[in-house]
């Protein structure tokens, strides 16, 4: 099922990336195994490189698959663990991040809520992200502080300054998940 993401039909790969979000949401103890793993995030990865319909539901499997994962980590905490220091996806979440953050690039981001759906992936990848992750919240949450900074001080348009600055509510979360982040490591 995983390879029919690359099928030459958009409504095949848009069902497949539906679904994929669905399994992650229903069945991340499946997703999450070490044999399955590897072919989900490629999957998705791929996903997130077509077009924008596709990529809208693979952000949002990435969404169901972090917030899952983590929850997985979470349940299998020690008596004296607090906090989920790794999971299945630590190894994963920098390259996860960054193409995210790249979606939110892409020419096409203002169709089909791509860029909706890429920072709500976002944002549930900081939220739900472990302790040994924490390096790479804090870069994420800092290159995305240093766009809204540039957008602000662009000379645009009105209209275009809306359409940059629009997600500020969006990164502004990710600064906040980045501050807890930072205050939990000092």
């Amino acid at each position: 099922m995983l390879q029919l993401v690359q099928d030459e039909s958009v409504i095949v790969q848009d069902s497949v990336a539906w679904m994929l979000g669905a399994i992650c949401d229903s069945f991340p103890e499946i997703v999450a195994q070490p044999s399955v793993l590897p072919a989900v995030l490629s999957a998705l990865d791929t996903g997130l490189s077509l077009e924008p319909r596709v990529a809208n539901n693979a952000c949002h499997a990435i969404t169901f698959l972090v917030e899952g994962v983590y929850e997985l980590a979470e349940d299998h905490l020690g008596a004296k663990e607090t906090e989920v220091t790794s999971n299945a996806l630590s190894s994963a979440l920098g390259t996860m991040l960054q193409r995210l953050i790249a979606v939110t690039d892409r020419d096409d981001v203002t169709e089909s809520n791509l860029r909706s759906a890429a920072f709500e992936a976002l944002s549930a990848s900081v939220q739900f992200a472990p302790t040994d992750c924490y390096p790479m919240v804090l870069e994420t949450t800092n290159v995305m502080l240093q766009r809204l900074q540039a957008c602000g001080s662009m000379p645009v348009s009105r209209r275009k300054r809306w359409r940059l600055i629009k997600p500020g509510g969006d990164w502004c979360w990710l600064d906040l998940g980045g501050k807890r982040v930072e205050w939990r490591q000092r």
